[in-house]
């Protein structure tokens, strides 16, 4: 069944995720080497069969995507001996009560549609939802295994960690690792700050100094985060 499977797909590509040393999910393959040849992710797959593309460029720290027109798009890699991996950047919420960031419908949902067209009845899931979707079919149950742990969640679905990537790619999101230097820069300002608040100021101006450059290097990371 499974070669009859890879016949009938358009496209197919790998899921691997990359593990931090916590176990948590932060960042995944985009493209796999194996034997001599490299293989798109599913996430790329779905995204180089959207933009028709022609050929990727893979250098040390990015990879780059062309189709007919030119270049469509430019990725970060952060490559180590073992692994070249792109870090996720992940999404608001769908609702406020879950870290989706994506809606979800039940399969159920979907085979009880299709037989409600079937006899001329109304279906569960109207078919105008599904209409020009991107859709990712995944497990949820948590016997089922496909439950992965990262910065948001301990429990989120396997396919909606592919359904964030996807996201990512198709909008151009990623996430950029500022260099070595800069952090040490960054290290080194904060530092000085720190000490001339404990040194040179009154002991309730140094406590305020210091709360307002938590605040601040919080807000700073939110930003960079968030562009």
């Amino acid at each position: 069944m499974f070669p009859l499977y890879i016949k009938t797909v358009q496209t197919i590509g790998a899921v691997n995720t990359a593990l931090d040393t916590d176990g948590s999910v932060r960042a995944f393959e985009p493209i796999i080497y194996m034997q001599g040849k490299y293989y798109p992710s599913l996430p790329l797959a779905v995204f180089l069969k959207l933009n028709n593309y022609k050929e990727i460029i893979i250098y040390n720290n990015k990879y780059e995507v062309y189709n007919d027109s030119g270049l469509i798009a430019v990725f970060p890699l952060f490559s180590d001996k073992d692994k070249s991996v792109q870090y996720i950047k992940w999404l608001t919420p769908y609702d406020a009560n879950s870290w989706i960031p994506h809606k979800q419908i039940k399969a159920s949902d979907i085979i009880k549609s299709y037989k409600n067209i079937k006899v001329g009845e109304y279906p569960v899931i109207p078919q105008e939802e599904l209409k020009d979707k991107i859709v990712v079919v995944g497990a949820t149950a948590n016997a089922l295994y496909d439950l992965k742990i990262t910065p948001l969640t301990v429990n989120m679905p396997g396919s909606t960690i592919q359904a964030t990537i996807i996201d990512n790619l198709l909008s151009n999101q990623s996430i950029k690792i500022i260099s070595p230097f800069v952090n040490i820069i960054v290290m080194l300002i904060y530092m000085g700050v720190i000490a001339f608040a404990i040194l040179k100021l009154q002991p309730i101006f140094s406590v305020i100094a210091l709360f307002g450059l938590c605040f601040l290097y919080f807000y700073m990371v939110l930003f960079c985060y968030s562009n």
